[in-house]
């Protein structure tokens, strides 16, 4: 299970995305979290982790998600695009 093998982040969250029923959060601990609103369809239900991304060597400073990508920043000037309509691995610009 995602939930077991992502834990929350372990520093403070500086940024967060929202697209549909997903959530993107960015903390300086260099991980960012993409949470599943509906994944129970109950209204009141807690969101799930469903993916994540670890290993950062800076602090995340934003994050933007469409359909398709999530791009992140960090504190070193780098961009990262994580395109999820392809099987090729995040590019950095």
């Amino acid at each position: 299970d995602a939930q077991d093998l992502l834990p929350n982040h372990s520093g403070p969250v500086v940024s967060l995305a929202h697209r549909d029923a997903l959530l993107v959060s960015a903390a300086q601990d260099g991980t960012l979290r993409v949470w599943d609103l509906a994944a129970d369809g109950a209204a009141d239900a807690p969101p799930t982790c469903a993916y994540g991304f670890g290993g950062f060597k800076v602090w995340i400073g934003s994050v933007c998600a469409d359909d398709t990508r999530l791009l992140s920043d960090g504190s070193d000037n780098t961009i990262i695009m994580h395109d999820f309509s392809s099987v090729q691995p995040a590019s950095t610009y």
